[in-house]
């Protein structure tokens, strides 16, 4: 059974979003995170990243199964590009058109690096293909 929607608790995003199309939801308010209705749906890379951002990494992910392409992309999801290794609650500086992506890249080969004990080979192996594919079309896009 559904709940119904309770429109004092969804923010003017959720409420957008429930409305629009579930293929072209929207991130109004640039946190990195997609409300749609209350429910907060997270994407790699963020809804609101540079074009130039997406198109390297549907370049990097060709020819991988959803499965895989989703299974890694999780993996990147709120990681600190501080080098800190902490979590951040929120994507909004991968949405700026001043984030620094190569160091980006660089601190999630570093996760991956030392998550290898806790992830199967294979796993760890796909990740650090899809970085290193993805660090090298981020740069032949020009992307800093």
């Amino acid at each position: 059974m559904v709940n119904p929607v309770n429109a004092g608790q969804v923010s003017e995003e959720g409420a957008e979003n429930l409305l629009l199309s579930p293929s072209h939801p929207v991130d109004s308010n640039n946190d990195g995170v997609v409300d749609v209705g209350q429910a907060q749906i997270t994407s790699f890379p963020p809804l609101n990243a540079p074009q130039a951002v997406k198109d390297a990494w549907t370049a990097a992910t060709k020819g991988l199964s959803q499965e895989d392409v989703l299974r890694s992309s999780v993996s990147f999801i709120g990681i600190s590009p501080s080098l800190s290794g902490r979590v951040d609650p929120t994507l909004s500086k991968e949405s700026s058109p001043n984030f620094d992506w190569t160091s980006y890249v660089d601190q999630l080969q570093k996760s991956n690096d030392l998550n290898r004990p806790l992830n199967s080979p294979q796993t760890s192996d796909l990740i650090a293909s899809i970085l290193s594919k993805f660090k090298s079309e981020l740069q032949s896009r020009g992307v800093a």
